[in-house]
């Protein structure tokens, strides 16, 4: 299976009679599922369903879905509020009395102004308005997981690039490691002759073992190219993988930077350094990985 980004985006419209529906989801990178659900107050009974759908297909990250009634007068029957209206005018004539002001009788206009004294009634089926959202977050849902599929593939194509990387580092090390017990030996011998010494063969199996225990880089190496079996299976792994991916990232740095301690060779120093930016490009693409 492959990768799925933690960003993803989806925007769709939708009619239920004479109302109008629209509906983002988006999502962001976060440790964690975050669900973030906005619905008109008509709607509100509706949440709980949302969420749930959000949850099933979202493993981890920032989920936003906001969905808007937009207003149309297409259909709809304007009617008055009599008994606010009324209310109104009571209000006025006592606040006339109580303070004594003078002027004229509010006109119709200024009633028609007033919150709720005007208001449009649209014949909708509240049954049809959930049946057309929840069809809206079918569709928006199945875009989502298309678009975050989609970046979820380009993000494998360069972890891999940067996994191939940081394997010609190793490879090259392990040839320069092969050849580590040969240096040392030779590098003693130099010295026994520096100091016009006899070389005692046994004495310089013993300091050329010492020298590999200290500097020796190869339980590094085999433990780096686990690493890498590891992350290629996780890659092909279905569900959300990225933790794992991002934990066998310290176990990648830790490697390495081992390595990068224990040998003074400039050729393995600076596969080391590229080997580190490798592995640092990783761990910024992972940032986006569920």
């Amino acid at each position: 299976m492959a990768l799925v980004s933690m960003t993803g985006f989806a925007f769709g419209e939708a009619s239920a009679g004479v109302v109008r529906l629209t509906a983002e989801l988006k999502s962001y990178n976060n440790r964690f599922l975050d669900l973030t659900v906005n619905l008109p107050s008509l709607l509100s009974f509706w949440e709980p369903y949302v969420r749930e759908a959000l949850a099933s297909a979202v493993g981890r990250g920032r989920v936003e879905f906001t969905l808007r009634l937009k207003d149309s007068l297409d259909g709809a029957k304007v009617e008055v509020n009599q008994e606010l209206a009324l209310q109104y005018q009571k209000a006025f004539e006592t606040l006339r009395r109580v303070t004594g002001a003078r002027g004229g009788r509010a006109k119709v206009e200024h009633y028609a102004s007033f919150a709720g004294v005007l208001g449009s009634v649209r014949e909708t089926d509240p049954s049809e308005l959930r049946s057309v959202a929840s069809g809206l977050l079918t569709t928006l849902l199945a875009e989502f997981q298309t678009a975050r599929r989609t970046e979820g593939a380009r993000l494998e194509t360069d972890l891999r690039r940067q996994l191939s990387a940081i394997d010609a580092g190793k490879r090259f090390i392990e040839g320069q490691s092969a050849q580590l017990e040969a240096a040392f030996q030779a590098n003693l011998r130099r010295k026994f002759a520096e100091l016009g010494a006899e070389v005692d063969e046994n004495r310089l199996l013993a300091e050329t073992a010492l020298l590999l225990v200290r500097y020796g880089i190869n339980e590094e190496l085999v433990r780096l190219a686990s690493h890498q079996v590891s992350f290629e299976n996780f890659l092909s792994e279905s569900g959300p993988v990225g933790k794992k991916l991002d934990f066998l990232c310290q176990e990648f740095g830790r490697e390495i930077n081992t390595i990068g301690s224990k040998t003074t060779s400039a050729e393995v120093q600076l596969q080391v350094v590229q080997m580190k930016d490798a592995l640092e490009n990783l761990r910024e693409q992972l940032r986006n990985v569920e």
